[in-house]
């Protein structure tokens, strides 16, 4: 209660931390609590620190630093010196299943007509090691990326029409491919279970009217 949490939420794999941004503080940091909702702790200490993600191992944590020109970090989950992963735009991390990559969403401003793209990179930072594009299907609440539980392709929420369903992109560059037949509204959010049997998603609807101002007249 009162964490304004926002922006992101991740557990550890033993569950017994919850990570999350929050701005309690008067800007976006990740903050660590344990499970029970005790032991508040903040992680670190920039500005807009967004999306955690904590890896496999429950060592450490990715995330987003920045809004405007993003890029990604980690931190210790128990805190310290947070150390630069990218140099060039990457937003949203996802942790693949062995630890060893990092997947992102990003828009490069040096490519004339860039296109919403997927980056990877290796666990350690430094350039991308791939590049996809994404179709141009997918709508700004899709643009996210999970890794699939066999770490051979990355998914992501695509829209036709008014209803989404998961997609993925297989890492050998083969086109990309649909994986669930949902036929749901719009997918916001999605995760496999540590198992890899199930599949938890979020989905919603957006709605707008038409309004008539009329001006009095006096």
């Amino acid at each position: 209660t009162g964490a304004r949490a926002s922006r992101g939420v991740s557990v550890s794999p033993d569950g017994r931390y919850i990570f999350f941004a929050s701005e309690r503080a008067g800007r976006f940091n990740i903050w660590r609590v344990d499970a029970d909702g005790s032991n508040l702790k903040p992680l670190t200490n920039g500005d807009e620190d967004l999306y955690p993600n904590c890896s496999l191992d429950g060592q450490w944590i990715v995330f987003q630093r920045g809004v405007i020109e993003p890029r990604l970090w980690r931190v210790p989950v128990n805190g310290g010196e947070p150390v630069q992963l990218t140099n060039t735009r990457a937003s949203w991390p996802d942790i693949s299943p062995d630890g060893q990559m990092i997947a992102y969403y990003y828009l490069d401003p040096a490519v004339e007509k860039s296109r919403w793209r997927i980056g990877v990179i290796s666990s350690a930072g430094g350039q991308p090691l791939l590049r996809f594009d994404f179709p141009s299907t997918v709508p700004p609440a899709g643009r996210f990326v999970r890794w699939s539980p066999d770490r051979r392709s990355i998914a992501f929420a695509n829209t036709f029409g008014s209803f989404s369903d998961i997609w993925v992109q297989p890492l050998d560059g083969s086109q990309p491919r649909q994986l669930t037949n949902f036929k749901a509204e719009q997918i916001i959010a999605f995760q496999w279970s540590p198992d890899s049997r199930s599949l938890a998603f979020v989905r919603g609807v957006e709605t707008s009217d038409v309004v008539l101002i009329e001006q009095k007249q006096e």
